[in-house]
């Protein structure tokens, strides 16, 4: 009986493929360091190429720390470390922890932080707080605060601890909050955005902006308040930013088109497609290289590629180039090589397959850049190995069901779960 060999039919990762091909050559290693993809395998074969240690400091699991120790770690960053636990940090506490960052390290309880600073005493096996760094620890409560007056508490961090309700801070807005940071809280609803603008220090004109383009900011909040005072409150609304606001539909704009639309902005609104474009030419787009660009990386795929012909007339230049050679697929790029691609947008394509690498070998390797390939997470071609994994348990199933077909409706263990064939399609298919 003949069962597939798993090894044989998954492609390897890709962006390991591709790094021993072209990644030995490199000066620098920071974008490969930052990628989710990269495997400790690429990194401890290649050791002595110049990683970026202080990012991996603060994302590799414990065990290479362990495991490695005369490696260029930073303490401080490994202080970071979301993979780190209390018990880590308690079994080895004589390590050179950076203790204003383990204080507000998520694994972190304050009453983990309270047992040590009862009777601080700066001595070998005790953390070394720094109680000034507390208020950045995400574990804190509006209870802790209120239970202990004693604790210096920076309100400015505090404004950005999700244990904090809003309603709490717009219940205490005499405390020095950072209102820069709640403007953009995805938690600010409107009752809490007039009651700050109807009070003794209403939202700065920067607040504002942000307010403008908040996702809980709609037109309707928008038009009652835009023309006149409301309840003698006036409203600093930032126009460029309204036109960004992702509750503006293009029916919006023009159905309300005396209004002051920032119309060089529109294009990052994400309701705005290349087809709201194609279609509404009497629209003075302003586009410019940055806003078509995000317009793009926004755009679902089928659109951009339906509209392909559409951008090619227009003859954009080469930044809008890499930023499509990005996006659309590489099947495209394949059939129309006459195209003016970007080969470093290539590089970053997530559709990107070893299968398409091959396919594109007619284009000069030489002229990729590393750099853009170390972004790219090769995120299709994962789902398309785990696709394969399925389809070679699959054809496994279906082997051991011909061969077992009598054991389909009869329970064979002891729990009374059925036959072979129906556990490992249980188990790996559903």
């Amino acid at each position: 009986m003949e069962i597939i060999n798993r090894k044989s039919k998954i492609p390897e990762n890709v962006l390991e493929v591709l790094f021993n091909k072209y990644g030995n050559n490199c000066q620098t290693l920071i974008e490969l360091s930052h990628n989710p993809s990269l495997t400790w395998n690429m990194i401890i074969n290649n050791i002595h190429l110049n990683w970026d240690w202080d990012h991996l400091s603060k994302t590799v699991d414990w065990k290479y720390i362990k495991k490695y120790p005369h490696l260029k770690w930073n303490w401080d960053y490994i202080s970071l470390n979301p993979n780190i636990s209390w018990c880590i940090i308690e079994k080895y506490i004589d390590l050179p922890w950076n203790w204003n960052s383990i204080i507000y390290h998520p694994c972190v309880t304050f009453e983990i932080i309270m047992k040590y600073n009862k009777n601080q005493t700066y001595k070998k096996g005790y953390p070394q707080w720094n109680m000034s760094y507390i208020s950045w620890n995400p574990n804190i409560t509006w209870n802790h605060i209120q239970e202990h007056p004693e604790i210096s508490w920076n309100y400015l961090m505090l404004s950005l601890n999700n244990n904090i309700s809003i309603d709490c801070i717009f219940e205490n807005m005499h405390l020095h909050w950072s209102w820069i940071d709640i403007s953009r809280d995805p938690r600010l609803k409107w009752e809490h955005i007039l009651k700050k603008q109807k009070s003794n220090k209403p939202w700065s004109d920067l607040e504002w902006c942000y307010i403008s383009k908040h996702l809980n900011v709609t037109w309707e909040h928008i038009k009652s308040t835009v023309n006149f005072e409301y309840n003698n409150t006036t409203f600093g609304w930032n126009w460029e930013y309204i036109t960004q606001n992702p509750n503006i539909t293009f029916d919006i704009i023009k159905n309300n088109i005396l209004y002051p639309w920032n119309y060089s902005k529109l294009l990052y609104n994400k309701n705005i497609t290349f087809d709201t474009i194609k279609y509404n030419p009497e629209i003075d787009w302003e586009i410019d290289n940055l806003s078509l660009a995000i317009n793009i990386l926004n755009s679902k795929i089928d659109d951009i590629e339906s509209n392909l012909n559409f951008i090619i007339e227009k003859n954009y230049d080469n930044y809008m180039w890499f930023h499509l050679s990005q996006v659309v697929s590489p099947d495209i790029i394949i059939s129309r090589p006459e195209l003016p691609w970007s080969y470093n947008g290539i590089a970053r394509n997530k559709h990107l397959t070893l299968e398409h690498i091959d396919k594109l070998s007619s284009f000069k390797y030489d002229q990729l850049n590393w750099i853009h390939f170390s972004w790219n997470t090769f995120n299709y071609q994962k789902r398309f190995n785990e696709y394969l994994l399925w389809k070679s348990r699959d054809r496994a199933a279906k082997i051991i069901q011909r061969g077992c077909a009598n054991w389909i409706d009869k329970p064979v263990t002891a729990d009374g779960k059925y036959g072979i064939s129906v556990r490992i399609g249980m188990k790996h298919f559903l």
